[in-house]
């Protein structure tokens, strides 16, 4: 194959070249740019279908003569299976550094709503200390805290291996949420009967709809003589119930009728004071002097007419737990 060369611009690696393909052929112009390991090959000819298959073939010839003898196209290719290799592992990096940052944002924001549920159980746990839930149903007693998660690169790294993800961990953290509110629910009905206003159980006891009329204790008709007594509750409230005729019961009052005429709260502002209180009641129990049931809710002592048998001493216990513990 004849050749020489028109022009060349060494700096640029730029020539153009004049070649005769085979002893019979038309001369013909490719133009070659060297840039780096490729080679960029183009020819010139006029639109005459000969030439411009002349000029193909030409071409075709020294990309034959650089595959057989050169390394350009070799290198090339091996080049750009390396660069394509290097761009694939970086790119899988990055996509696991983008999910990583995701998860330690998520796990964040899941310690956040830890870091309150976590202040809830405290103040839960807290009141336990000060007042009796035993008798109030889904009031556990005592509530447990949960774990901080780490958040440096590495532990998240461990999560995206694993069979977490930023969808779970948002889902937990909803979860989390939903139970912080629930335990603010809880401590709210805690405080509703740990030592008490006298009003607010009046109130409440004006809701149950078993209970007729109250009547709060002076210190001047106290029958027990504990109305603002050292261990003494600060507050007693006597009810009548529409179980019982109230006519046949002996008394004035309510106070006079003791709790014959449906029962009594006694409200204590420490839970000790209640306990010992509830402890007095039970030394009666099974004599003539039983006074009926008694159930220790929170600072409060809930007492029920002996007139009254087992399940409707229950039923207006229960009815009167509901009200005090109710949030409105």
């Amino acid at each position: 194959m004849f050749a020489h060369i028109l022009e060349e611009e060494i700096e640029n690696k730029i020539y153009v070249v004049e070649l005769k393909p085979s002893k019979f052929s038309h001369n013909v112009v490719i133009a070659m740019k060297l840039r780096g390991n490729r080679l960029f090959l183009c020819g010139f000819c006029k639109l005459d279908s000969s030439k411009q298959s002349t000029t193909i073939r030409a071409i075709n010839l020294i990309e034959d003569t650089i595959n057989d003898k050169g390394t350009i196209k070799k290198s090339s290719r091996k080049s750009m299976i390396i660069y394509g290799i290097i761009v694939i592992v970086l790119i899988i990096c990055l996509a696991i550094i983008f999910n990583v940052i995701k998860i330690i944002r998520a796990t964040e924001r899941y310690n956040i709503e830890v870091e309150k549920y976590n202040a809830t159980v405290l103040e839960y746990n807290d009141l336990t200390t000060k007042g009796d839930f035993s008798t109030i149903s889904d009031m556990p007693k005592k509530m447990e805290s949960l774990s901080i998660q780490n958040t440096d690169f590495i532990s998240s790294l461990r999560v995206f291996f694993s069979e977490n993800n930023v969808t779970k961990i948002s889902n937990d953290t909803s979860t989390i949420n939903d139970m912080t509110k629930a335990n603010e629910n809880v401590i709210l009905m805690a405080k509703q009967v740990v030592a008490p206003e006298q009003e607010f159980v009046m109130e409440r006891l004006k809701e149950v709809e078993i209970i007729d009329a109250i009547e709060s204790v002076t210190e001047q008709n106290d029958v027990n003589g504990l109305l603002g007594k050292e261990n003494g509750y600060y507050g007693c409230v006597y009810f009548s119930t529409n179980l019982l005729d109230n006519n046949e019961i002996l008394g004035n009052s309510l106070v006079d009728k003791g709790t014959d005429g449906g029962g009594a709260i006694e409200i204590f502002s420490d839970v000790n004071s209640a306990k010992e209180r509830c402890e007095y009641l039970a030394s009666f129990d099974g004599t003539v002097l039983t006074t009926g049931s008694y159930a220790l809710v929170g600072t409060m002592v809930i007492r029920t007419s002996y007139k009254l048998d087992s399940t409707e001493q229950y039923k207006i216990t229960d009815e009167i737990v509901k009200e005090l513990t109710s949030i409105k």
